[in-house]
């Protein structure tokens, strides 16, 4: 699958990836969730208190997904593509440079798994957004060459599990 995602990076590919990179200078994945909760805070007109609250408890669940994340990359130590790929092919090279750091589970994918359902359970008409925004962000990485799809899926569900946690802990009616 990795390979034929990489056979087909054409310029709708590279502007997911670029979209959701943030390299130094742009918006991180998680400002991105952070500006997709404001605006649909500001299109449905909620009240300050409660938004405050929502993105309160979309950043908590962000935090608490990264920090999970970061524990797991050092605890599975994953390579990434590339280092795999140039044991047996040095030419290939990843659309996005590749971060020095494990490549399991993904970032991009535990915050965004947490973002989706923490603003499922608030604004739950948008559900198919928030989950496609999801899969956007951790496709992304793949397209870009720098994760593999398990990383992607285990990082959606990562994120998941914590954003539930969160929510629960918090008891959100």
């Amino acid at each position: 699958m990795f390979w034929e995602e990489q056979a087909k990076l054409d310029e709708a590919g590279r502007q997911i990836a670029d979209k959701w990179a943030g390299d130094p200078g742009t918006v991180t994945p998680a400002g991105l969730w952070q500006e997709a909760a404001l605006e649909i805070l500001r299109q449905r007109q909620v009240d300050a208190t409660r938004a405050v609250a929502i993105l309160a408890v979309l950043n908590i669940a962000m935090h608490n997904a990264n920090i999970a994340c970061w524990r797991d990359k050092f605890t599975y130590y994953v390579a990434r593509p590339e280092q795999w790929v140039h044991s047996f092919n040095r030419r290939w090279q990843p659309y996005l440079r590749t971060p020095r750091h494990p490549s399991y589970p993904s970032g991009h994918s535990t915050i965004s798994g947490a973002a989706a359902t923490v603003l499922k359970h608030f604004f739950p008409q948008e559900a198919q957004t928030w989950e496609a925004m999801a899969r956007e962000a951790s496709y992304s990485r793949v397209i870009a060459g720098i994760h593999w799809f398990v990383d992607g899926r285990g990082g959606l569900e990562q994120g998941r599990e914590v954003a539930r946690q969160v929510l629960e802990a918090l008891e959100w009616p």
